[in-house]
């Protein structure tokens, strides 16, 4: 998921009581104050980087816990300060605690959103299978052998790329709303092609453009999204990802229209051969 941008003027306000507090902490002679102070510090300066649940619910008290074993004989001197500072434990442990179910309940609510898309990207996947073709359909062809071995070569090389598609990562998957749909036209385009080996020329857009195309989109996009730290650039080139690909999808789809328009010329004949029948016998 791409993360937006932090406010700048969020970043400034939160270094401005940072520094407030740091020199509060050099200037009060109050040691309550000052173990308050050093218990906030942490949580305070990581919300400049990090987001407000991980700098409060888990990089801050973690840093606490450090600071209050190593200072703890510095500060609590006084009984009211092991008050204090029982309370102060308890409550970094206690942001521990709830950052836990944070995480917990996160990742309920992200697994029952994508469990359905899940399943479609899971049968798309399962559609998939050894390419084999239809002997009869290629002796019905009329094709050459040279031909033949042409089609079997594109359709082996091209097939490749399909399959490439349909193992990449999740990830990948999830970012693309149209993938499992892409996948069953794709899919649905070479089974037409390997019935009818005749519409190799009528899915020439598919195989040498849309389709290399797809490959070379998502092949890019598993790139980035390998790198470990991410520029601005690099998540505003995924977030386009999704409308580039739906565009592609829009071939995909006058493609397989393409592929099949001899299907429909053939059905709209046979009706029209049917009604011609039943007009004369009226």
């Amino acid at each position: 998921m791409i993360q937006k941008k932090s406010n700048p003027i969020f970043k400034v306000l939160i270094w401005i009581a940072f520094i407030v507090s740091l020199t509060a902490i050099f200037f009060t002679e109050d040691s309550d104050m000052q173990m308050l102070l050093l218990m906030v510090l942490p949580p305070l300066s990581y919300s400049a980087f990090f987001s407000i649940r991980l700098s409060w619910l888990l990089l801050g008290p973690v840093t606490d816990l450090v600071f209050y074993t190593a200072l703890k004989n510095m500060f609590l001197k006084e009984i009211a300060n092991q008050r204090l500072g029982t309370f102060l434990l308890i409550v970094s442990i206690g942001m521990l605690a709830l950052y836990a179910l944070s995480e917990v309940g996160l990742f309920i609510d992200r697994s029952k959103a994508t469990k359905p898309y899940f399943k479609e990207i899971t049968e798309a996947k399962l559609q998939t299978g050894p390419l084999v073709f239809n002997e009869i359909a290629l002796h019905d062809s009329k094709m050459t052998e040279s031909e033949q071995e042409f089609f079997r070569s594109e359709m082996k090389k091209y097939h490749k790329n399909y399959e490439y598609l349909c193992d990449v990562d999740s990830e990948i998957k999830l970012m693309l709303p149209t993938y499992s749909e892409d996948m069953k036209v794709m899919d649905g385009i070479f089974r037409e092609l390997l019935n009818a080996p005749v519409q190799l020329l009528s899915a020439s857009d598919f195989l040498y453009q849309d389709l290399p195309d797809y490959v070379s989109l998502v092949q890019a996009t598993e790139n980035v999204l390998d790198n470990v730290v991410k520029s601005d650039d690099d998540k505003k080139v995924l977030a386009d990802v999704p409308d580039k690909i739906a565009l592609i999808s829009q071939n995909l789809q006058k493609d397989f229209e393409k592929v099949t328009d001899s299907e429909r010329e053939a059905l709209k004949k046979q009706l029209k051969q049917v009604q011609t029948i039943r007009d004369r016998n009226k």
